[in-house]
């Protein structure tokens, strides 16, 4: 077989078009490869760009939600508040006429409650008109038993005594006296609810804070004056 220099021409021509043929075949593919890489990141981007939509719209949901149930327990806390003075109102106006006397011994043979108490308002608080009581009973129930108070006495005392009067003059009188039952071992006290005897102690003590306060610069500046 000759070889000429027209067939190596045709064999190279035709190996060179394989070649072209192949790359190109690779650059396409790579191509397709690429593109179809991009479109998935892009899918998986457009979820992700959704879930986080629908994740946000949740939790401004939730927002919402919690916003309105605060709204609506803070209106039932402000209800419950004014109830709660409604009803404490009402229980100091059925009470403010009550007082309580502590301290009195129990009743002895062929004595009565009556004759003991109205002994104590005449002979210790020197009310020689008392004001008319409308009831007088021992509250063992609701105080149990009480310490007698008076120095060095650690004996039990028989259950507070209440007695009610028909009006707020006379609650007053019988409480401007009761400082002369001072180491009688017997005190009188107010029937008012716990929360408002609280709600007292809470401005006495603030008050005295105050008056304290006073007292300690009226010191200082009558010092630095006098210097």
């Amino acid at each position: 077989m000759v070889v000429t220099e027209a067939f190596v021409e045709k064999i190279l021509k035709e190996a060179v078009a394989k070649l072209d043929s192949r790359l190109s075949a690779i650059s396409v593919s790579q191509t397709a490869t690429k593109d179809q890489l991009s479109a998935e990141i892009a899918s998986q981007f457009n979820q992700l760009k959704s879930k986080i939509i629908k994740l946000k719209s949740k939790i401004e949901e939730k927002d919402t939600i919690i916003a309105a149930l605060q709204s609506t327990l803070d209106v039932q806390i402000k209800a419950t508040d004014s109830t709660n003075q409604r009803l404490l109102e009402l229980e100091v106006r059925d009470r403010r006429l009550n007082l309580i006397l502590h301290g009195l011994t129990k009743e002895k043979h062929g004595e009565t409650l009556q004759a003991n108490f109205e002994e104590v308002m005449k002979n210790h608080l020197g009310l020689e008109d008392s004001p008319k009581i409308t009831r007088v009973f021992r509250i063992k129930q609701r105080f149990g038993n009480v310490s007698v108070r008076a120095s060095n006495s650690t004996k039990k005392a028989a259950p507070p005594v209440m007695f009610s009067y028909l009006n707020e003059m006379e609650v007053q009188t019988v409480l401007k006296s009761v400082g002369k039952l001072k180491g009688s071992g017997m005190w009188i006290c107010t029937d008012l609810p716990h929360e408002l005897h609280a709600r007292r102690n809470l401005l006495l003590a603030k008050a005295k804070e105050i008056r304290e306060s006073k007292s300690f610069a009226f010191v200082r500046l009558k010092q630095n004056g006098s210097s």
